[in-house]
This record gives structure tokens, sequence and C-alpha cells, in this order.
């Protein structure tokens, strides 16, 4: 790819850098940075390059792991410095969802000797560019490439496996042979227990143009195309860590190698620049479109929150941002002090009798009405998996009953987000905090994805970095409240205050019914519940929404652990089950399940 920068001819040219907006600045920094630093830069190139053979030794853990070594046999007929190989660490599984496996490269060789090689993120891939920018190679050249992948095995009820995308598809140059050995963790003592399936052909076809032949141990596999292979064998083998999903919707990937090289004075000064005029226009940006437009005021107690504002919109104010783990149990308790839900502690035993683990019923026992805000509604709607609206209908609904279910996109999250959707509506906020965002995030993107592929050529760019952070580094307060908003926030920030030092206000609230209940949502989502149980633990009174699994006597303490003990049941339930992807037993096709990607040459 040959990047090449017009030069546009005019008045616009000879504008005065002062008389620029702050956002035509931020644009002019940027172009500035690429002219300084664009110089030599190698695309991928197909061109005189074939992949002779692929072949993948994969290894299973037992901790759900895989370490994978690839073996890759290149023609050069013209000159070229390597390789590239992209390999995905995040990818879209059979139900529509997405998965994380997350990468780590442990090893890259050439001819069976060390390599200079770099690794970057490209979308949802870890990129390796293999060779030297100062070498080039022709003839007949070997490349191993060394990695891990975490949590790459699927947990299904009646078997374990291994969905991976061998190859994958997206290669510049063609590959001639495909092929992949895949150890089990262990005998499982008879060829019978093991399934194997292969699939072939570019992402989302079904052909299965290969052989495979498998034991107790190994499963071999071989395609003149593209390969996607699928190993089970029986449950107990490999464990689930108690990390998987987490891994599996937050996959982490392997940082880039640095690259070291002897900069000029002339580079040195420009990427020191860069950090000077990064540091300027952020600052007026953020004057101009992310400051409140309200001065600070001391804070001081408020008894009420402001302007009849829910718990996730209060939320949403402080933080200018919602966080489905902070907001849907708040909103949930919530719904159920003003009569809309009722809520049970259920106790049931574990695996073979061996303790007791804690579930939550929820019983529906006031129809949905007009008083209900959208997200509200949604929540009622989505829990209770509602069609429509029945006065006489009371459904109930078990926590951990959620997990069944599949959400491409998780539907509570949708919901939650309407707080903030409302607060920009009601005009607490100049505009949208997402959009406000958007222009920032996409600029230091730029600037980092610019570095990133500045520095995987050889170029000295790591003032790009620095820019890149401190473009991010303004990300948290670039949303802008309006005077309403900014007179809101203060209000409260006086009413989270007033809960977290409840004990020294005790005259505002010890004559008010029903006040612990009342607030207790408020006190969740500012992370003071336990603040405020403490402080009304002689006034508070059994909620007649909750009924607990014990009959000890009503405590605050009892009942704070129940929530505590809700919250976590309730958020760790509502994840969307996208990201435990499908089995490749049945239903399959050529790309599915981990791995994939391709190659190319530079």
């Amino acid at each position: 790819m040959m990047v090449s920068w017009g030069r546009r001819r005019g008045s616009h040219m000879r504008q005065p850098l002062h008389s620029l907006s702050t956002t035509r600045r931020l644009k002019w920094a940027v172009l500035l940075f690429v002219l300084a630093f664009a110089g030599k830069v190698h695309a991928s190139s197909a061109e005189g390059l074939t992949f002779s053979s692929l072949h993948s030794d994969i290894t299973i853990n037992t901790d759900a792991s895989i370490q994978v070594t690839e073996t890759l046999v290149t023609q050069f007929t013209t000159e070229h410095h390597g390789i590239y190989r992209w390999i995905p660490f995040s990818y879209t599984t059979l139900n529509g969802g997405r998965a994380s496996i997350p990468i780590t490269i442990t090893s890259v060789k050439r001819n069976d000797a060390d390599t200079p090689y770099t690794t970057t993120i490209s979308g949802p891939n870890v990129q390796v560019k293999i060779g030297d920018p100062q070498q080039t190679l022709t003839g007949q050249q070997t490349y191993t490439i060394a990695y891990t992948a975490e949590a790459a095995t699927n947990f299904f009820s009646d078997h374990d496996e291994l969905y991976w995308n061998v190859s994958g598809s997206e290669w510049d140059a063609p590959l001639e042979r495909v092929t992949s050995t895949i150890r089990l963790p262990s005998d499982v003592g008879s060829s019978s227990l093991v399934q194997t399936n292969c699939y072939t052909g570019t992402s989302g076809s079904t052909e299965q143009n290969c052989l495979q032949v498998h034991n107790s141990v190994t499963a071999d596999f071989s395609a003149e195309s593209f390969l996607t292979a699928v190993v089970s064998w029986p449950i107990g083998i490999v464990t689930r860590p108690d990390n998987y999903d987490a891994l599996r919707t937050q996959g982490t990937i392997a940082p880039p190698n640095p690259i070291f090289q002897q900069p000029s004075v002339m580079v040195l000064l420009l990427n020191f620049l860069s950090v000077i005029a990064a540091v300027m226009l952020m600052a007026r940006y953020w004057k101009t479109h992310g400051r409140d437009l309200q001065a600070k005021k001391p804070i001081i107690a408020q008894y009420e929150p402001p302007d009849d504002l829910r718990p996730a919109e209060a939320y949403a104010l402080l933080h200018e941002q919602v966080s489905m783990k902070a907001v849907l149990p708040a909103t949930i308790v919530d719904l159920a002090v003003r009569g809309y839900v009722q809520i049970r502690e259920v106790e049931q035993a574990k695996f073979l009798g061996l303790g007791k683990k804690t579930d939550y019923e929820l019983q529906r026992v006031k129809p949905i009405d007009a008083t209900l805000r959208d997200g509200e509604a949604s929540i009622l709607t989505t829990l209770f998996d509602l069609k429509y609206t029945d006065a006489a209908e009371q459904p109930t609904v078990l926590l951990s009953s959620l997990q069944q279910r599949k959400y491409t996109a998780n539907p509570f999250q949708s919901a939650v987000q309407t707080s903030m959707d409302r607060l920009v509506h009601e005009g607490y906020f100049t505009r949208s905090p997402i959009t406000s965002k958007i222009l920032v995030g996409v600029i230091g993107a730029a600037v980092l994805g610019l570095t990133g592929f500045l520095l995987s050529s050889g170029i000295f760019a790591w003032g790009g970095l620095v820019v890149g952070l401190i473009v991010f580094g303004f990300l948290p307060s670039m949303p802008q409240r309006s005077v309403k908003g900014a007179e809101a926030a203060w209000h409260a920030q006086g009413f989270r205050l007033f809960i977290e030092k409840a004990e020294q206000y005790r005259i505002h609230w010890q004559e008010r019914e029903n006040i612990f209940e009342l607030y207790l949502p408020y006190a969740m989502v500012f992370g003071l519940a336990d603040k405020w149980s403490k402080a009304l633990a002689d006034v508070a009174r059994q909620p007649e929404w909750f009924t607990g699994s014990t009959n000890h006597a009503f405590t605050t303490m009892y009942f704070l652990s129940a929530m505590n003990s809700f919250s976590t049941v309730s958020t760790a339930s509502v994840v969307s089950a996208a990201a435990s992807g499908s089995s490749g037993m049945s239903g399959g096709f050529s790309g599915g399940g981990g791995g994939g990607g391709g190659g190319g040459g530079w």
C-alpha cells in the first residue's frame, strides 16, 4: 500500500494557525505528525511469494489453554524482507456473539534460528511481522511461530472440544497445503471416545474436502485449502478455569515488541514537539468542549436526590457514563422498593450436596405502567421475558436461569444505557458523552495506529505513543455538563455526602418513614450501602419486598450481606451467553471457532 498526501492550494493553506478552531488544530497536529514521520513504508505484497505449506501442531492443556506451533514454508521468487501472520484474539461465535481468546506470542524463528519480529494490534488480530527491514531474502524460507491461546477449549454438557480455525482464509498469497496435529491432554483410553470434524474453503463454507484420522491421543487433519478442525473428548479431562468467562469476554493480548534504534536529533526534536503540541491543543479543546459550564461550589449535604433522578441516572450524571454492574442491581432493588418486584432469597444445594449456593427468585407483582422510565420498563420486560403486559399476570424468574438465555447483544446493557440517553434528552449534557468522546477517541486511535505502523516499519516515532496516551487521557473529562447538569451534579454530590455521613445528619432522617429502603438503591450506586446500613441499623425494618432464606431476625447487616450477594448473582447472571460459543461438531463451518487470520509478505 503506497501512502501519498495531496497538497491543497488556495487561501486555506495561508490561513494563520492562531485563527484556526481547536478541532481544526487537532487535525493539523495529526497531519504534521504524519508528514514528520512518514518515510519509506513497506506494504504487504503477494507478488513473488507463495506459502508452500502450513502445519499447525496444537497441544491442548488441562487448564483449557492450548500451545500452538505453526510451521510455514515459503517461496520467495522476488526479494522480500519477510512475512506477516495475523492471528485473531476475538472472533464471531456460531450464535452471532463475540468471544475472546487471549493470544501470547512466545517464539518466532526463521530456518530454526531466532529472527527479528514485531507484534502489533490490527483490528481483532495480533499481527506478527517477521523480518529485518535492512535485509532481503529470496528462495525457500521456513518460519516457525509459537504462541499460547488461553480459554481456547469450549465446554458443553456432554463433551468438551477444541474448534480451531487452523489456517484462516485472509491470505495475500497462495497457500497450497494445510495440515494439523492436535494432541489431547491425556490418553482418553479409547479412540471411540474422541470425535473429529473438519471444514474447508473460505469463511462460512460448509465444504469438507479434508482428511481426518484420530486415535485416543491425537488427531491429524490435512487439506488442499483453508482448514478448520474440530476435536471433542469426554468431560472431566480439561478443567474450566475460574476466570474462563472473564477471559472469553475481556481477552487480553501480548503487548507489541519494542523497536530500538538510534534516532537523529531532528527526529527526537519532532517527537518532543509533537508531545508539547498535543498537551497544548488538548488543554484548549477541553476548556471549550469538556469543562462544565458552571464554576464548582463547596459541596454541602443534600437530603434528597436532585430532580427526581433515579439511582441509575444519578450514577450516570456523576460518572458521565453507565455501568451495568453498578446500576442494574440497584435499579432492580429500586423497582422492588416502588412495588413492582418481590425478591426472595433461595438456597440451593451444590453438586453432590457439598455446601449451598444462594440464588434469587424475582416475582413481578405490579404491571408495567406509564410511571416507569424506558430503561426500567425494558429491564422488567427482559427479566420476565414478557411479550405483553397483563395486570393479572405475576410471572417469576430465577436469576440463575438467565444464564441459559442466548443473546447476540446484552439487552440489559441497552436498558441501562437509556439512563444516559434521558439525561442528554433532558439537557443535563451539552451533547451525548459518547459523541463527545468519539472525536477524541478517533484521533487518539489514529495516532496510536499510525505510530504502531511507523514503529513496525523501523521508524522512530515513540513520541506518537505519548501523544496518543495524552489524547486518551482527556477522554474521561470530555463530556460537558450544561448549567442544569452541573447544578444537578453538585446536588447529587451533596446527596452522596449525606448518605456517606448519615450518622452526622441523623436529625434529617430519623423521623422519615421507610427512608432506609427508599435511599438504599442510591447508596448501592454510590458504593455506600455498608455505611448507610450501619447508620440506620436502629431504625430500619424488614422490607416488605424482600424475603430471606433463613429464620434469623432482621438486621441491616444481614440484609446488606443479602444485597451484596444479590448484586453479585444478578450481574453474573445477565452476562450475555453469546461469548460461550457453540459446538463445531454439528452445524459448523470453515472459519468458525478460535484461531484463523491469514498472512502475507513484505
